[in-house]
Formats: structure tokens, C-alpha cells, sequence
């Protein structure tokens, strides 16, 4: 049966959606003002998104608790954001309060480029929780993600990165790609200054369609496929019965790495949809949730992995793009020129030559507290002899304070 065509009367929209603005204005003329005066930022927002309020402005936050906001005109609502999760377990968790105010008003020191027990703490409660045994930390899932990409394109040497048509990873240049009305590739609009052509970078299959995915990944071009366990960004598409397990044989017999977004489907319990359901990603990369709404994200890998980037990065890498385990070493020393000095070596590394056991050394002379010249002195050579090595002071230092370190 054909329904009878039903013409909108725009005229009649457009006065019921004024009507409707109006009494948004009349109910918050402060939100309005702030609006109105926050002429010094873009937009007149923190972020452009925010200009997509329905009411011509958004409303101003004053404080937050739980699952409630209330906004600089008294008004108290409930948040069905909540952060866009990242305040999944509410706004201003007790636990997460005391810990930042014990970091900053007691102990001191939220950005002091030195690690802490925390840290290795949080490491082995995500392992635990997600079941991949070695984490490292970002600041957004977006973050988190491109490190992942990173990771994958390293380690398999193959350019592309597969997504799910209508996925979500933040604003992963990769993950811009969409399936065409035509069926084939072409980039999502509104990606703004995208930094190459994403049909270079990455391929798309339909979430479920394994028909799709198997057609894409036998190009054998694939570094990894990215996706969340279910989409969550055009509603909620879950997966059909043995899809995830069919899509990891798949990605395994074409030697294609499998990353799991968790950002959004943490809410499937702690250990997100993964443990929920028993995946078994090779890498796995989770967003704000897990810092009660403190900017932080993390990314995990298994065993496997893990070692097949300790042997594509090199250690002298490590802080350009790239990422080493157990790869450093330091020593702080009185720098006389000439003298030996000894520090504990975390592994013995890979480029030491077996037969007179040294390797070439390049060293970055920090400053610690004097003034020294910087060098790099790769012709330096260190014996390892049961997890100790010596290291001679290079003659040629130019040292105008009583201690440096140097760090491998």
C-alpha cells in the first residue's frame, strides 16, 4: 500500500522553531550574555561543536555532581552526555576528587615528566581488566588511537588502516572514510585540512558485512583493522551472532592486527565489551572513562606485539614518534672527563655486537643545573657483564658543572 504523499509546510516550521528559541532566550539570558560576550574565542565557544545548540547558543555550565548539571541560570538538569563518557560514572567522583586534590594541594607536581607508582599501578589493573599485558599512556582516545596506528603500520610494514563505514575514533584522519552511494571509497565531509588523500591511507567495510571486510583485507595492504566492538556513533549497532569471532580469524590469517576502540563500549562493565564477550584484540585503546573525567587515554598490547616492537623501534627512537621498552638507561655522575662510570642496564640491547659484547652509544647530555654542552658521541662503546655497565666519560665534554646525566 502507498501512502499519500505528505507535504511539510516549512512557512509553519520555521515559526513553531522561533517560538521555541524564544522561550529558550527568555529562560537563559545569562547563558545568552556569556554567549554574547565571549568574543575572544572562535566562534565564541571553547570548541565549534558547541555552536550546534538548537536554542542559537549553549547553555553555560555553573557546577556539576553525579548525573545532574546546572547551568548559570539556576537551572537544574539532568545529563544524558555526561561528557560524551567522560564522566560515565558521573560528574566529580569521590574518588577521583580526592586524588586530584591530594596530586595538586598536597603532593604537587601533575606535570613533572618522571613516572610514578600510580602509573604502574593503573598498567596492571588494565591488564587485569582487559587481559593485553603492556600499556602506555596518552592524553585523548584520539591520542591513544593514532598511537596504535602508529604501532600497527611499524610493526607489519603495510600503509593502510581498515574502519567500519560510520565508525567514530575522534578525529583519526584514518577513520574519515566512508562507503560511497556508489559502493566504493570516498572521504566523510567536514574533514577539514585533511593532511593526504584518506583513500591512500585507509579502506572501509560495512560493521557485519564479512563478505565486505574479507574483500578489503586481501589486498593484504591492511596494517590493522580499527573498530569499536559495537558502533556507537549512529546509535547503537551490535554485532550479529559470530561476527567478532569470523572477523578475528580473518584479520589473523591475513596478518592483519585487530584494534579495539573501548572509548564508548567501556560501558559494557570494567573490562568493556573485550572481556564482557571474550575478544581478543591484539591492541586495545580506551578514552576518558577510566579518569572519572581527568583528559587521559591508553593503549594496550599483547605479548606478541610488544615484541615485535621492540624489534622495529629502535631505542634511539624513542622520542621522536616512536615508542621503546626497557631501552633506557640512566646515570648521574660527577662529569670529569675520563673517568668511568657505572648504572644498571634494563636489557641488554639488541645492536650489542656478541663477540666483544659493546655497542655504539649515543649519548644526549642533559643539563643539571650548570651549563654543558649538549653532544652526541656514537662513538662510544660500553661492556655489559651481568646486567652492569661501565661508560667512559668522553674526554672531548665540555662540563661546567659538578654533576649531569646521561641518559642511553
Amino acid at each position: 500500500m502507498i501512502s499519500e504523499k505528505v507535504v511539510i509546510d516549512r512557512r509553519r516550521l520555521s515559526g513553531l522553531l522561533e517560538r521555541e528559541r524564544e522561550t529558550y532566550r527568555s529562560r537563559n539570558p545569562r547563558s545568552q550574555a556569556a554567549y554574547a560576550a565571549a568574543r575572544h574565542l572562535f566562534g565564541r565557544v571553547p570548541m565549534t561543536w558547541m555552536n550546534k545548540s538548537a536554542g542559537g547558543f549553549p547553555l553555560y555550565l555553573s557546577k556539576a555532581r553525579g548525573a545532574h548539571v546546572e547551568d548559570i541560570d539556576g537551572h537544574d538538569l539532568i545529563d544524558f552526555c555526561l561528557g560524551d563518557t567522560g564522566a560515565m560514572a558521573g560528574h566529580s567522583p569521590a574518588a577521583t576528587v580526592e586524588a586530584v586534590q591530594r596530586r595538586f594541594a598536597e603532593l604537587g607536581g601533575a606535570t613533572a615528566m618522571m613516572p610514578s607508582e600510580d602509573a604502574a599501578w593503573v598498567g596492571t589493573e588494565l591488564a587485569r581488566r582487559f587481559g593485553l599485558p603492556y600499556w602506555s599512556f596518552a592524553l585523548t582516545a584520539t591520542d591513544a588511537n593514532r598511537w596504535a596506528i602508529r604501532l600497527a603500520r611499524a610493526v607489519t610494514g603495510r600503509p593502510k588502516i581498515l574502519v567500519n563505514n560510520y565508525c567514530y575514533h575522534g578525529s583519526v584522519d584514518e577513520s574519515l572514510i566512508m562507503i560511497g552511494p556508489d559502493g566504493e571509497r570516498m572521504a566523510r565531509s567536514g574533514n577539514v585540512g585533511p593532511p593526504s588523500d584518506v583513500l591512500l591511507t585507509s579502506r572501509v567495510a560495512e560493521y557485519n558485512d564479512l563478505e565486505g571486510l574479507e574483500r578489503e583485507l586481501a589486498h593484504r595492504d591492511v596494517a590493522a583493522v580499527l573498530m569499536e566492538p559495537a558502533l556507537t556513533n549512529i546509535g547503537i549497532v551490535l554485532p550479529g551472532p559470530g561476527y567478532h569471532a569470523a572477523l578475528r580469524e580473518a584479520t589473523r590469517r591475513t596478518g592483519t592486527l585487530l584494534v579495539i576502540d573501548e572509548t564508548h563500549t567501556i560501558c559494557a562493565g570494567p573490562g568493556g565489551y573485550t572481556a564482557a564477550h571474550g575478544l581478543e584484540p591484539d591492541l586495545l585503546t580506551i578514552g576518558k572513562p577510566i579518569a572519572g573525567g581527568i583528559p587521559a587515554a591508553a593503549y594496550g598490547f599483547s605479548e606478541a606485539v610488544a615484541r615485535r616492537v621492540d624489534e622495529a623501534v629502535p631505542e634511539a627512537q624513542a622520542d621522536v614518534g616512536g615508542i621503546v621498552r626497557n631501552g633506557r638507561v640512566s646515570f648521574t655522575v660527577p662529569a670529569y672527563p675520563g673517568e668511568t662510570f657505572y648504572g644498571t642496564v634494563a636489557r641488554i640491547p639488541r645492536s650489542m655486537d656478541s663477540k666483544t659484547r659493546t655497542m655504539p652509544v649515543e649519548l644526549d647530555v642533559l643539563n643539571a643545573g650548570g651549563k654543558l654542552a649538549p653532544g652526541m658521541y656514537p662513538e662510544i662503546t660500553w661492556p655489559v657483564r651481568k646486567g652492569q655497565a661501565s661508560l667512559l666519560v668522553p674526554a672531548t665534554a665540555v662540563v661546567t658543572t659538578t654533576e649531569r646525566t646521561f641518559v642511553i
